[in-house]
């Protein structure tokens, strides 16, 4: 009763707004409507509330249209996540279907079995084929779409294959009835022929399946060695690099060495010539205070020796003086003893 009152009120928000986001195509929502959601949640809700299995089946067919539609449309808008999720609800629809199906088959149901439920179920499978045989031409087209559609293309043909093979056996009942053995005949082997061909599409579609699960095995088999051989190549390349990094660093470490050395030799001869040069000066040094020392001796010597020369002449003069002094008294003397004598 609870979700009864639930789909109730769902209709009426949906009603009252004027059915917005619904788009020119009758009956169909864009996915991208703000009440997408709400009319999937009322399919659901009208499918666990129905109990006809022909109407079951009425509403799978119109959901599985839909659902087409909207990964046509997703498709169309480059939405590849939102194609595989509606592809993947769509196998799900394809599932119930068959389900469906088979209670309509087997008569389980309470009512009896009418042709146009099974006729509308095959008329939903044979468009439903023919729109992903269509989808399935499409170039842009991704590969996980392409595998997810492939496989509700299998799913469809084995569901109309299997509702072929119930109608035709309920038609064969009624031609037994009504027509001559050779109609029958005839008849029959059309059916079977059919069937035979529907099968051999399905066959045909599971070969591709499993040419596909090779191929992607190949496929994983060349990426891994593919992956194998990067690897190696990466790890050649960081062998070759780490072995020209360490040239690189014995180079430096050799210019380094060299560079040391070079300085080195240039100190050991710039101190050289410092000591050459703070020789050099010292012995300037020396040689100046020897030519001073010998500078000072031999202005002492012409000193002593002008002193010992005017003390000679000195003397001399003093000699000299005493000498004349005493010629000038002998000479004084004499005539005084001339004078005497003369008296």
């Amino acid at each position: 009763m609870r979700k009864v009152l639930s789909v109730g009120a769902a209709f009426s928000l949906v009603f009252s707004i004027g059915m917005t986001g619904v788009s020119a195509e009758e009956g169909q929502t864009d996915i991208q409507s703000e009440f997408y959601q709400t009319i999937r949640f009322m399919e659901e809700s009208t499918f666990e509330l129905t109990k006809d299995q022909k109407e079951k089946v009425h509403l799978l067919n119109e959901f599985a249209e839909k659902r087409m539609n909207e990964i046509e449309t997703a498709l169309e808008r480059g939405e590849e996540e939102l194609a595989l999720q509606l592809i993947d609800e769509l196998e799900n629809l394809i599932d119930q279907k068959e389900e469906s199906v088979t209670v309509l088959k087997d008569g389980s149901d309470s009512e009896t079995i009418e042709d146009d439920s099974l006729d509308e179920a095959l008329e939903s499978l044979t468009k439903g084929t023919k729109q992903i045989d269509a989808l399935l031409q499409r170039d842009d087209l991704p590969e996980e779409a392409k595998k997810g559609l492939e496989k509700a293309l299998a799913q469809h043909q084995k569901v109309l294959l299997d509702s072929k093979t119930s109608k035709g056996s309920a038609e064969d009942e009624d031609e037994e009835k009504n027509d001559d053995s050779n109609d029958d005949e005839e008849q029959k082997e059309e059916k079977n022929s059919n069937r035979d061909r529907d099968q051999n599409r399905v066959d045909r579609n599971e070969d591709k399946d499993d040419d596909r699960d090779r191929r992607d095995d190949d496929d994983d088999q060349d990426e891994d060695e593919d992956e194998d051989d990067d690897r190696d190549r990466r790890d050649d390349d960081d062998d070759q690099d780490e072995d020209e990094d360490e040239d690189d660093d014995r180079d430096r470490r050799d210019d380094d060495d060299d560079q040391d050395e070079d300085e080195d030799e240039d100190d050991d001869r710039d101190r050289r010539d410092d000591d050459d040069d703070q020789g050099e000066d010292e012995d300037d040094d020396d040689d100046r205070d020897r030519r001073d020392d010998d500078d000072d001796q031999d202005e002492d010597e012409d000193e002593d020796d002008d002193r010992d020369r005017r003390d000679d002449d000195d003397d001399q003069d003093e000699d000299e003086d005493e000498d004349d002094d005493r010629d000038r008294r002998d000479d004084d003397e004499d005539d005084e003893d001339e004078d005497d004598d003369e008296q």
